[in-house]
């Protein structure tokens, strides 16, 4: 999975519990540059999760949290810790 680039786990209803998984794993996965988690049904457990997660792809130009049950102030959160990281492209 090292040479992973992208990540697509759209309409998947991965719930909380899968982001948590996601989110471990993307220590392994250094040249991932798209990440789609959209219609996951991920609430702020798992959001929050993927948001430390985020430190271990420093290439990820891509990020789609869209259609999920995070609260607002959560999507504001990883937005800017994205923005901190790097240039990116958030949609959430």
């Amino acid at each position: 999975m090292a040479r992973l680039s992208h990540l697509d786990l759209r309409r998947n209803n991965i719930r909380d519990e899968g982001a948590r998984a996601v989110a471990e794993g993307l220590s392994s996965v250094l040249r991932l540059t798209q990440l789609y988690l959209t219609n996951g049904n991920i609430g702020d457990e798992g959001a929050k999760a993927i948001a430390e997660g985020l430190r271990s792809v420093p290439r990820l130009t891509h990020l789609n949290l869209s259609n999920n049950r995070m609260s607002e102030e959560l999507q504001e959160h990883i937005e800017r810790r994205i923005q901190a990281l790097c240039k990116n492209e958030y949609k959430g």
